[in-house]
């Protein structure tokens, strides 16, 4: 029969083991991680505001964050312009949230990225979404036509918003 002290020696080198790998992983997280330092928060250029609503050939400026594609029967043509500026855009990319919604995003006419759904276990929907658009100072002053479709059978459903201009990278995070 083991002694009690045995047990009790053993419970010790087995808290200083679990204490110093503790220890270590904390420190690890402190000075070896991003994790404190706000080098992420870069300059961001809100686009929220900047777009322009196209339903049956009428235009009608609208803040994209509270557009729902249903009150548009599921679609809606959005238009915007980017800045003018090349060096503001020369390290951004264009940054946005999707809830439920497949949608094109075209540059001039020229499809740059395009999200479709797909089912899962839960149905067609699945939430909120984070996109990222590669720009390059060549697309200054260009407009951004994003054609919004909801993906809901009903047509209920489908929004975009929280556009800007960041670092996609850091957007994410």
């Amino acid at each position: 029969m083991k002694k009690p002290i045995d047990k009790i020696r053993k419970m010790n080198i087995i808290t200083v083991i679990y204490g110093v790998i503790l220890c270590a992983i904390i420190l690890y997280m402190l000075f070896f991680t991003d994790m404190l330092r706000k080098v992420y928060s870069d300059d961001v250029i809100k686009l929220s505001k900047e777009w322009a609503l196209i339903d049956n050939g009428e235009t009608a400026h609208v803040d994209v964050d509270k557009l729902d594609a249903s009150e548009y029967d599921g679609e809606a043509l959005l238009r915007a312009v980017l800045p003018t500026d090349p060096d503001l855009i020369s390290d951004k990319d264009l940054c946005f949230w999707s809830d439920n919604a497949k949608f094109t995003v075209n540059i001039d006419d020229r499809e740059v990225y395009s999200f479709d759904y797909g089912e899962n276990l839960t149905g067609k929907g699945y939430g909120r979404k984070y996109h990222v658009v590669k720009l390059s100072s060549l697309d200054a002053g260009k407009s951004i036509d994003n054609t919004l479709d909801t993906v809901f059978e009903d047509r209920s459903g489908g929004r975009v918003g929280g556009f800007c201009l960041a670092n996609g990278m850091n957007y994410i995070r």
